[in-house]
């Protein structure tokens, strides 16, 4: 099941109910989107960052655009979360990753791909 699509003022929204992890205040506040995987926003950037394992592997900028990363981990857990996090559709074919256009059309997948909606 799809959730609800990380966009830039749903991630406002999210942020709201962050806390700090582990209960320091001293660190950046964080917000759990799925196991392993949590919401940070990056006040020199100014991005919503999503983080899996540690990895950011999807800035969301506003106006909603957004960048995507697998930062060497092609897995499919890594394909998972950002399927499930973004409006987009990546899938596999022949070992190589594909991004579905919502407007029609595929894209080879390449690191730091930006998009947006």
């Amino acid at each position: 099941m799809k959730k609800k699509p990380l966009t830039f003022k749903y991630c406002e929204q999210l942020m709201k109910t962050a806390q700090h992890p582990r209960g320091h205040p001293n660190t950046t506040k964080q917000r759990r989107v799925a196991l392993n995987t949590y919401l940070y926003y990056s006040v020199v950037t100014s991005t919503y960052q999503v983080k899996f394992f540690g990895y950011t592997i999807i800035e969301i900028r506003q106006g909603n655009r957004y960048t995507l990363f697998t930062r060497g981990w092609s897995s499919w857990t890594t394909k998972q979360r950002l399927n499930q996090l973004t409006p987009f559709t990546i899938y596999q074919k022949d070992f190589i990753w594909y991004l579905d256009l919502r407007w029609g059309g595929k894209v080879k997948f390449y690191e730091g791909i930006e998009l947006k909606v």
